[in-house]
């Protein structure tokens, strides 16, 4: 092997890996504060059942189950408000499978 190259399996995985590693979308990381503020406030949620990641690929977009309206509205309520106005419990009763229009998955929404 010569000195100062890299042999070419090593040069795609350097190449590759920091494109397989991007960075947290914003309306992912949106949803994942929602998730946890939920969990702070539900009593017994998890989140298990949310789904925050955004996926595009040849079958379509999806988009995290908690869009940035639905975050901020859930992240802008107290604990007792969230539990009061039933928040908690349509939270609870998201599916892991959305409802599709076309190509776009959409989630239903949860926080009035």
């Amino acid at each position: 092997m010569r000195r100062g190259r890299l042999p070419g399996w090593l040069a795609a995985v350097a190449i590759t890996l920091p494109l397989a590693c991007g960075d947290m979308r914003q309306d992912e990381l949106d949803c994942e504060e929602a998730v946890s503020h939920l969990q702070e406030c539900c009593p017994g949620f998890t989140g298990n059942n949310v789904e925050c990641t955004y996926v595009s690929g040849c079958a379509g977009t999806t988009y995290p189950e908690i869009s940035y309206d639905q975050s901020r509205c859930i992240r802008g309520e107290s604990c007792d408000t969230l539990v009061r106005s039933g928040v908690c419990e349509r939270t609870r009763q998201l599916s892991p499978e959305p409802t599709g229009r076309g190509a776009t998955t959409f989630f239903p929404q949860v926080c009035p």
